[in-house]
């Protein structure tokens, strides 16, 4: 119904900027990339200096695939908006699916400079620190964004993970506690606690 609306504002107005940038995250949100990706082309065509749009648009590109594309624009929403912290996250997400984890990181660190309750932002940084062996910084990030988030699942789960790997059994039992206590029906991390508690020796 959304998309209708913006359709008949379009109809009657061809250059409603915002109908077309709102009509974007509207196809977006319907997992229809290609058409999101042509509403933002036009909501930049009428206003070359849309930050949010380049920014919106690459999220769709990267969605898509080509991170290469969506990296251009979000360079491109840096430039006209270097104070905002979502394309420096969006654009460090890109850099890490494409193993380029030292740019991620530092992407990661500009967004927390500009926002640091921006929990998301610690997550993935913990993962990226994980992902080049930094363990301790990883926990220390995991740490935070459950501070900022006491309810952010993923976030046990990965630290429960961590520390698997770091030998402390009890405390990731503890972290899969947690995010059974919020989804009890996901198999995996019953099955994680299972290997936990096997490994410290509580068969019953």
């Amino acid at each position: 119904k959304a998309v209708e609306d913006f359709d008949k504002a379009i109809e009657l107005n061809k250059s409603f900027v915002e109908a077309y940038f709102q009509r974007g995250n509207a196809l977006f949100s319907l997992d229809l990339k290609w058409q999101a990706v042509e509403s933002y082309d036009r909501a930049i065509e009428l206003n070359p200096t849309y930050a949010e749009a380049y920014n919106n648009r690459s999220n769709a590109y990267s969605s898509l695939g080509d991170k290469r594309r969506a990296i251009a624009g979000y360079d491109r929403a840096i430039e006209l908006d270097p104070e905002n912290p979502e394309p420096y996250y969006n654009r460090a997400v890109a850099y890490s699916f494409l193993g380029e984890k030292g740019k991620a990181i530092e992407d990661y660190n500009r967004a927390l400079e500009l926002n640091r309750l921006f929990f998301e932002a610690y997550y993935l940084r913990g993962n990226t620190y994980l992902a080049i062996g930094d363990k301790l910084k990883a926990l220390k990030d995991f740490d935070k964004a459950i501070e900022l988030n006491p309810t952010y699942a993923r976030a046990y789960f990965d630290r429960g993970n961590l520390y698997v790997v770091l030998g402390d059994h009890r405390q990731a039992i503890e972290n899969y506690d947690k995010v059974i206590s919020f989804h009890p029906k996901g198999a995996e991390v019953y099955y994680r606690r299972g290997c936990s508690r096997l490994a410290l020796g509580e068969l019953e």
